[in-house]
């Protein structure tokens, strides 16, 4: 209980830091996801 309490309190302190690894994840996924997309449609470019 107490690590849960720690890891709460640890992620209040981080919210940005949590806020910006999100958008990273979120701009990546989206990133490889246009790359797959176009890799189907135009498998001549790669």
């Amino acid at each position: 209980m107490r690590r849960r309490g720690a890891w709460i309190t640890g992620a209040v302190m981080s919210g940005t830091v949590n806020a910006a690894v999100d958008i990273l994840l979120i701009v990546l996924s989206a990133a490889l996801v246009v790359y797959l997309v176009v890799a189907l449609l135009d498998p001549e470019r790669f």
